[in-house]
């Protein structure tokens, strides 16, 4: 249980923000407000792939509207909104009756007609918005208006049909609202889970910050990278001695560091979180962490990364603090955990999530995240139970189907009954692969990726019984809307699943933090830094543990910074190794990487695709390439190294090296880790950075970690090896055939004796 009590600098009722009022341009705001910048300090441009459109928006007659939903910042106002579409009208529309409807916040904002020059072709479209239909939450709506012909018309003719390009784009610019310091609306103004699309947050530490400080920097750093979600980058950047040039910043410093940034703030005897105006009277806002000494920034960054439903006012003194419990292996917020059955209800994210209506084959989508060393050899599939309903009943002359698809390819078809009830229920498999292991993608299976995002769809087509005389189009034909859903109790069971996973593969690091991340708040890591750390090493841990952050939902409370190798090895901890901690490990990395200002060393490494060493890394092969031997180069490009290797103490554990050159190859591995899809590119036992591309490797000792029962463990690490296989069953059947013999032996000469 989480242990709590906070000191506020100010009454419980809160004054309110000006957040809460709706978005309206400045010149309507109420003279009650707080004042808003009214110039023009932030513009966005985001294409429709950005904002969740996968693929063109596809318009029809049976589904003429299409949605794109958008976010704006609770801190932001818009003045101008605008949109730069690229659509393709059917060349069969009718010109002048033809036109697509643009609504924002289902009121109308603009019309397009089509001409005759425009059917069948690209063209783009520069729309104004009006900034006062924006809010906080947004959705844009088309609806197309498609005629083929002046006489009788049927909604369902294959003519009447439009594009939207997903290279469509939604423009924004506006000013920033001035907020008052209230702690009650954290994360705002840093970063707005509901708005931001990439957290831009500088860290500001003491010129010379310790391990405690540096820890806190990390852990308060990742509060922010919580939220971010795994499609969203990040940027946390540390800053000795110094405020950034510009905009919002978190400062952790004690009393007597911060005195040459604050020295109007007066001292204080406990932890203590504040909310501050910048010193320089610029736009921005500092976010305070500060206390008697390091031990105190450091509960200060924990109080704030356990949850802030207190918090309220520009301060907050914590007058006593206790961590919440460890947390149990694998059960990260964004992980379907494999202690029990889960139902689906648990999975969601949004409200409406499982329901979805059209008049044409409406789609389901859930997205589950499976941890990485689920042992899947030899599986038959998970079991899953599916509640489903639909509305109206499908037409009992016609056949109906429900396609349930993993990751966008068909894995079974089911038959909907043709009968007056609603729902019905399905059992089935799915099946559950590790795609690491496969060196040969070019025919895919339908399955669930362990280690990866996966999306689950599961699509209607009912043929519901349409109202009007059927091919007669000069009759009107209603077509019914179809409602359909999966019930929140249908469920997947992972339980039976043992952990056991072959390492060193940074393609388990790189997408789900693995196996740093096997403990959601990181109570089995340390990170090993320089004895020294620049401002370049901090910022690598503090976007390395942004990155595991963002993979689980749950910040690093429970994470340990030290700066002794030998002593942070001997414990039972997975080490994440930053920079000159890689003096420790000379000899005994599978790919060492020295580098030292435009000297490089590279010894053991090997070139090779990226998919054969996943697929060695995955069946535990060791290269048949060998070692490239070692070479020593002067450069001056950016080169950079992440390596993963067992820990030399403790044969469970692992260690995963991020190395790179002073300046830009820093630069490279920060945009790397921060990055969800570039951090995709890191693989095998180790990856080389350069500006060209990633180079993965594959070398040194393979190893497992995770436990099997004797039989699974004997079969599977036997499985590739069958004629010693056979050997040791011939063998073991000698031996049990031995053993039956001498035990007849003996009772038979047992009976004779006792005839005797």
């Amino acid at each position: 249980m989480l242990g709590l009590a906070i000191t506020s600098a100010c009454p419980l009722q809160a004054t309110p923000l000006p957040l809460k009022k709706p978005a309206a341009p400045v010149a309507a705001a109420s003279t009650q407000a707080t004042p808003v910048v009214t110039d023009i300090d932030w513009q966005q441009t985001q294409s429709f792939a950005q904002l969740g459109q996968n693929g063109d928006l596809m318009l029809s007659g049976l589904a003429p509207d299409g949605t794109i939903n958008f976010m704006l910042r609770r801190d932001r106002v818009g003045t101008q909104a605008s949109l730069k579409l690229d659509l393709t009208p059917s060349p069969a529309l009718l010109p002048g009756l033809s036109q697509l409807q643009i609504f924002l916040n289902d009121q109308l904002a603009e019309v397009i007609p089509f001409r005759t020059e425009d059917l069948g072709r690209h063209i783009l479209r520069q729309i104004t918005l009006d900034p006062k239909l924006l809010a906080n939450f947004n959705h844009l709506r088309f609806h197309l208006i498609g005629h083929y012909t002046n006489s009788c018309e049927y909604p369902a003719h294959t003519s009447l049909w439009l594009a939207l390009g997903q290279n469509s784009e939604l423009q924004l610019a506006g000013s920033s609202l001035d907020m008052r310091n209230d702690l009650a609306f954290l994360p705002l103004p840093f970063f707005d889970p509901e708005g931001g699309r990439r957290l831009n947050l500088p860290v500001v530490l003491p010129d010379q910050p310790g391990a405690l400080q540096i820890q806190a920097s990390a852990v308060a750093g990742s509060y922010f990278a919580q939220h971010l979600g795994w499609w969203r980058s990040s940027h946390l950047q540390a800053m000795y001695g110094r405020l950034p040039a510009e905009g919002n910043a978190v400062v952790l410093m004690d009393n007597a560091q911060r005195q040459s940034l604050f020295p109007d703030l007066p001292p204080v005897d406990t932890p203590t979180i504040e909310m501050l105006d910048r010193p320089d009277r610029l736009p921005g806002k500092i976010l305070l962490l500060t206390g008697r000494d390091d031990a105190q920034v450091l509960i200060a960054a924990q109080t704030l990364a356990s949850g802030n439903v207190q918090f309220r006012g520009s301060q907050v003194r914590i007058d006593s603090f206790q961590l919440p419990p460890r947390r149990q292996p694998y059960d990260a917020p964004t992980w379907v955990q494999t202690r029990h059955p889960v139902h689906f209800g648990e999975l969601v994210t949004a409200p409406y999530q499982l329901q979805a209506s059209g008049t044409e084959s409406p789609e389901v989508n859930l997205s589950l995240n499976l941890p990485p060393d689920l042992f899947v050899w030899g599986d038959a599939g998970i079991p899953m139970k599916l509640h489903t309903r639909v509305s109206p009943p499908p037409a009992h002359d016609q056949p109906s189907w429900l396609e349930v698809k993993v990751n966008n390819q068909i894995m079974a078809t089911l038959g909907v009954p043709d009968s007056d009830h609603t729902s019905f229920m399905s059992r089935l498999r799915i099946p559950l692969v590790n795609r690491l292991g496969e060196l040969d993608r070019s025919v895919p299976i339908p399955a669930l990726e362990i280690g990866s995002r996966n999306l689950m769809q599961f699509r209607f087509d009912i043929n519901a019984q349409p109202s009007g005389a059927g091919g007669n189009p000069c009759v009107p034909v209603s077509l019914p809307l179809i409602q359909a859903e999966v019930l929140k109790d249908s469920s997947l069971d992972l339980s039976g699943y043992q952990h056991y996973i072959g390492l060193p593969n940074l393609s388990v690091f790189a997408q789900s933090g693995f196996p740093f991340s096997r403990q959601a708040d990181l109570a089995d890591t340390i990170a090993v830094m320089p004895p020294h750390p620049s401002e370049a090493d901090t910022t690598l841990l503090l976007s390395a543990v942004a990155a595991i952050t963002s993979e689980t939902g749950y910040p690093a409370l429970r994470l340990q910074v030290s700066t002794d190798f030998d002593a942070a090895s001997r414990l039972d901890a997975d080490l994440l190794v930053i920079g000159a901690g890689t003096g420790h490990l000379e000899g005994k990395m599978p790919v060492e990487l020295q580098l030292d200002g435009n000297h490089s060393r590279l010894r053991g490494g090997q070139p090779g695709s990226a998919i054969r060493a996943e697929g060695q890394a995955a069946q535990g092969a060791m290269s048949s390439l060998g070692d490239a031997g070692t070479s020593s180069i002067t450069a001056s490009g950016a080169i950079a190294g992440v390596v993963q290797m067992q820990a030399p103490h403790h044969p469970q554990r692992s260690i995963v090296v991020l190395e790179a050159s002073p300046g830009s190859g820093q630069s490279l591995l920060q945009g790397v880790l921060d990055d969800p899809t570039q951090r995709t590119e890191l693989r095998g036992s180790a990856t080389i950075l350069r500006d060209s591309g990633a180079s993965p490797q594959f070398t040194g000792v393979h190893y497992y970690i995770g436990h099997l029962s004797w039989w699974a463990l004997l079969w599977f690490h036997f499985s590739n090896h069958p004629l010693v296989l056979g050997s040791l069953a011939a063998l073991l059947t000698l031996m049990v055939a031995g053993l039956l013999w001498r035990v007849l032996r003996w009772q038979a000469r047992r009976r004779l004796e006792g005839h005797d």
